[in-house]
């Protein structure tokens, strides 16, 4: 059994809204609830999903739905069942159109049980909240307010225990000044603990969250509904379908763009990891991916940027004893930044259908479809003159420091497509020459101390204000296609390697 089965298929049945066309009626509203169930149970696998007969009751200004004896099934090498139990919530329409759901109540242990139908394990948690609403005329769920306190997953013959200590979800839409709407998530899982045959790892807090403002919500419907139906037409071989979805999404690419800005942030905090036998392998005290993307209505002009940082990485070498020599070039700290201006956005959109669709059309050619998108990428951003800036790029060791930056702009006229400067500087080679030294393994002795003088024989020596030297390698892509590295062309450096 997989260890994180239980929570992906709970969670999505946790989180899922009340279907559009819910009316408050006990009848309509029994059909529309047992439409969603079976389009949810399609979603996750046929028959992966079972209930008795629902229960529906007027309570108070809406109903109070119940789903008896669900239960979720795996099917790979045997059949194992989660037993949910009844899930009930309260059902109302706060507003017209608006469906509010609340009050939703489900056992707090939950059982495992084999193709025998034998205990296999056990799911507990508190479910502190969950409620939200739905907007049918958005078709939209802009409200979503979730919590979840002390989850644990135990599978005794496997070995395999998750523990989160809390999670929480929160969801707004609303509406914005220029007619289009602001969405922000922010999700939390706290003190999460997994272990299994092979070791353990718990993570302190990770943290996910964002925002898209200027959100067209039919627009994003439109995307959502196309994605969604691209994978079941290709699975049934169904060109016919797969071309007008190819249709709907290039109508798509061709207009405004879905959201004018949209930014998503992960963060993971307090991380550590030890082996099967209890032994520490590392820590990182942080680590965290940010991305965003801007552009404008009635404009084809956009940016993009990403972010890749982390800090307090420490290996243990009593954990890792092959790792113990190399411990000092381990990046304890680090910042990957760069940025994308002047992107043409509706050229990229339509470069990215025809990618999608043709590698759904003819999956085995995906390696040439994608050879050829890339192309039609790079052409794009270089009719565009579109830019990659990289500022403040550094990555750290205990030993050495790189720093980098690179202001480079496409160019599809040019040999090398491309036209600008990069400099990158390596700070304390002269500490990993000295434990290149030291190395007991004499190949490796050899390769890292070959490195280290082609890289102090090639850089640019840069004294430092506290009397450090680094080495600079400062390279130019010029419009005629040459490359220069600190002012000298690439033949000389090579002469210089290999005299003639």
């Amino acid at each position: 059994m997989r260890p994180l089965f239980v929570p992906v298929l709970i969670l999505p049945l946790l989180l899922q809204a009340p279907p559009a066309a819910l009316a408050l009626t006990a009848d309509e509203l029994s059909d529309a609830i047992a439409g969603w169930l079976d389009e949810l149970g399609a979603d996750m696998a046929p028959g992966s999903l079972s209930h008795d007969p629902l229960m529906i009751l007027p309570e108070g200004e809406g109903f109070r739905v119940t789903i008896p004896g669900l239960t979720l099934h795996e099917r790979d090498d045997a059949l194992r069942d989660l037993v949910v139990g009844d899930v009930s919530f309260l059902v109302a329409e706060p507003a017209p159109g608006d469906y509010a759901f609340s009050e939703v109540t489900l056992p707090e242990r939950l059982a495992l049980k084999d193709l025998d139908g034998q205990p296999h394990g056990s799911l507990g948690f508190d479910l502190e909240r969950l409620s939200g609403t739905w907007s049918s005329g958005l078709g939209e769920l802009t409200e979503l307010d979730f919590a979840l306190n002390g989850f644990d997953l135990r599978v005794p013959d496997e070995g395999v225990v998750i523990w989160l200590g809390r999670a929480s979800a929160l969801l707004e839409t609303r509406p914005s000044a220029d007619g289009f709407h602001r969405q922000s998530q922010d999700y939390h899982l706290g003190d999460l603990v997994l272990s299994g045959p092979e070791g353990t790892l718990e993570i302190a807090g990770i943290q996910l969250d964002g925002a898209m403002e200027g959100l067209d919500l039919e627009a994003y419907r439109t995307l959502m509904a196309i994605l969604g139906d691209i994978e079941t037409a290709a699975a049934r071989g169904d060109d016919s379908k797969l071309g007008a979805l190819r249709a709907a999404m290039a109508r798509l690419a061709e207009s405004d763009p879905v959201a004018t800005h949209g930014e998503q942030r992960i963060t993971a905090t307090g991380l550590s990891a030890s082996g099967e036998q209890g032994q520490a392998l590392g820590r990182l005290a942080s680590i965290g991916l940010t991305a965003s993307v801007d552009a404008q209505r009635g404009a084809d002009e956009g940016g993009a940027a990403l972010r890749f940082e982390g800090e307090g990485l420490e290996l243990d070498a009593a954990g890792l004893p092959d790792a113990a020599p190399w411990l000092g070039l381990v990046p304890t700290r680090w910042s990957l930044p760069l940025r994308l201006e002047k992107l043409p956005m509706q050229a990229l959109s339509e470069a990215m259908v025809d990618l999608i669709f043709d590698m759904a059309l003819d999956p085995l050619g995906g390696t040439a479809k994608s050879d050829l998108a890339g192309r039609a990428i790079l052409n794009a951003l270089g009719t565009a003159g579109s830019r990659l800036i990289i500022q403040d790029l550094f990555v750290e060791s205990s030993l050495a420091r790189v720093v980098s930056e690179a202001a480079l702009a496409f160019d599809p006229g040019t040999p090398l497509g491309m036209v600008g400067t990069t400099s990158t500087t390596f700070f304390g080679l002269d500490r990993v020459l000295a434990l290149a030294e030291g190395l007991a393994d004499p190949e490796a002795k050899r390769w890292l101390s070959t490195a280290v003088l082609f890289l102090m024989g090639f850089g640019e020596a840069v004294a430092q204000p506290d009397g450090t030297v680094g080495y600079r390698y400062q390279f130019f892509l010029t419009p005629e296609g040459s490359v220069t590295m600190n002012g000298r062309g690439i033949d000389d450096w090579v002469n210089k390697a290999i005299p003639q």
